[in-house]
Order: C-alpha cells, then structure tokens, then sequence
C-alpha cells in the first residue's frame, strides 16, 4: 500500500496512518501465519519499529523443518528484504 498512494489531495500521510491503525487491530486477533507475519512486515516497512520484525522472525522460525508453501516463501523473502538476511532462510527453514 506504502507503494501505490499518490498525494495528490496532500493526505498521503493521513492515508498511511489509516491503514496502519486498522493493522494494528488486526494484528492483535491474527494467529500466527503468513498472512500475519507479512501485515507485520508491511507495517514495520512505514514504522521501523524492530519489534514488528522480531515477531515476524519469530513466525517464520516456527517453521522450521518443513516445505513453505508459495505464501510462507513470499514472507521469508520480505523479511529478508527488510532484515538483511535474505541468504538466513532457503526453501526450508532450518536446513
């Protein structure tokens, strides 16, 4: 989302802000999944709070051992694009 806002009217913060309040309360209900750990990343991507990317880590640490389905990948590659462990987690987590 962070990508594809114009500020044409001036409100792109006001936008951003919006999104992020509304992640805020999903996060708090989402169990741990792809779908949480990558709300978790795209939100750290605006605020850079080192929290929302030790949690992230930790739902992809809870993988380990076994395949990643297309989505479980997808997460553990935008982590590695923000925590600069992209070489950290191959197809299988923990090899």
């Amino acid at each position: 989302y962070h990508a594809t806002i114009y500020d044409s009217k001036g409100d792109k913060e006001e936008k951003i802000q919006s999104v992020l309040n509304r992640s805020w309360k999903v996060l708090d209900v989402l169990p741990s999944s792809a779908v949480k750990c990558r709300l978790l990343l795209c939100c750290y991507a605006e605020v850079y709070e080192e929290d929302l990317l030790q949690e992230a880590k930790e739902i992809i640490d809870s993988w380990q051992g076994r395949e990643l389905s297309e989505e479980e990948q997808a997460a553990v590659e935008l982590y590695g694009d923000y925590s600069g462990h992209s070489d950290s987690y191959p197809e299988k987590v923990g090899e």
